[in-house]
Parts: C-alpha cells; structure tokens; sequence
C-alpha cells in the first residue's frame, strides 16, 4: 500500500542529455503525437504529457521490460495518462495492455521529466516498484506498438539494465527512452 504523495525527482532530460543538437540530423519518427503535432500553434513551446511506469516483479525476481523488436531497444512498460485519469489507474491499465498482467504498487520510484524539443513535449514520467499479481495472460497492443514489435520479456535486473542501456539508440525518442528508463533501473537496484 501506497502511503502518502511525495515522488522524487531523479533527473531532467533534454536533446543536450542525449547527445542531440539542435541541427543534428538524428533520425525520429513522429508516432503517439502525430495528429497532435499538427495542431500545434507555432508560437507554444511545448505541451504536457504524463506517463506512467511500472519495475514489476515477478516471483523468480525478474523484472519485465517491453523489446520493440523492429527498432532494437527495451523500455519499461508503461505509457500516457489519460485525461481525467488518475497516475496509478492509468499505470495498471498500461500494464494490463502491455503484459497482460495485473500488479500490485509497492512504492514509488522517482519521476523524470523529458524536454524533447522536436516534438514541442515535456514528458513526466512517475516510476513505481510493482510486483505482478496472478498469472500473465495476452496483451492488447495500440497500433503503434504492435508495429514496433513489442514483446513482454522477463530479465534479470541486471542484465534488464544492460539491456535497456545498449539498444539502438538511433532514433530521436529511443535516445530518451533508454536515458529515462536507465535512471529508473538504477535507481530501483539502489532501493532493493
């Protein structure tokens, strides 16, 4: 059980964090804010968005992580809050999605705030240590990360880290995904 609403803040990431310039020609590709993008009045630097994400456990002590097969790299499972939704509500329902899987929240992590500059977001993401709950059963992929290849697999903590540490980092989101959820790995090995 959960007691009280104090979060760390574990770090603050920007292009500079994860070796991008401002001219640099770094690949991205514009996924879960295309539409949004659009809409975008040129004169606003950026907009909000939340996120929530979950180290599970499970009962040998493994941690699951999401591998986007098609672009090589491994990030924590967790995704947007939706509006009017509560972070830990919108963190069960990522997992479910993702996993197929139920949790229980033991405690918070930190949270990380992402300034990613090309595509006007600044992104907080709250981190709890979970264990799973029951048995794993089928996910319910969105569009997106059926087209990256997500798959949930179980990692020893540090092999996860070394994982989520070497992938391919070629792309402009990835660059903060690995940086983001290397901090929160981290972070849980420090707290265990």
């Amino acid at each position: 059980m959960l007691k009280g609403n104090f979060i760390e803040l574990l770090a603050e990431i920007s292009d500079k964090d994860v070796r991008v310039k401002k001219d640099s020609k770094v690949k991205y590709k514009i996924s879960w804010n295309k539409k949004l993008t659009k809409t975008i009045d040129s004169d606003i630097t950026s907009y909000y968005r939340g996120a929530a994400r979950a180290i599970i456990f499970n009962s040998k002590k493994e941690i699951l992580l999401q591998h986007a097969t098609k672009y090589g790299y491994y990030k924590l499972p967790g995704g947007g809050i939706g509006k009017g939704e509560d972070t830990l509500d919108a963190l069960n329902r990522e997992v479910k999605e993702e996993a197929g899987c139920k949790i229980e929240i033991i405690k918070p992590v930190g949270l990380i705030i992402e300034h990613r500059d090309r595509f006007k977001v600044t992104q907080i993401s709250y981190c709890y240590l979970a264990k799973m709950k029951g048995k794993q059963g089928k996910n319910n992929l969105e569009e997106g990360e059926k087209q990256e290849g997500f798959e949930p697999e179980w990692w020893n903590i540090k092999k996860a880290l070394n994982l989520v540490k070497n992938g391919d980092g070629s792309l402009y989101q990835t660059k903060f995904i690995i940086k983001r959820d290397a901090i929160f790995i981290k972070r849980a090995i420090d707290l265990l």
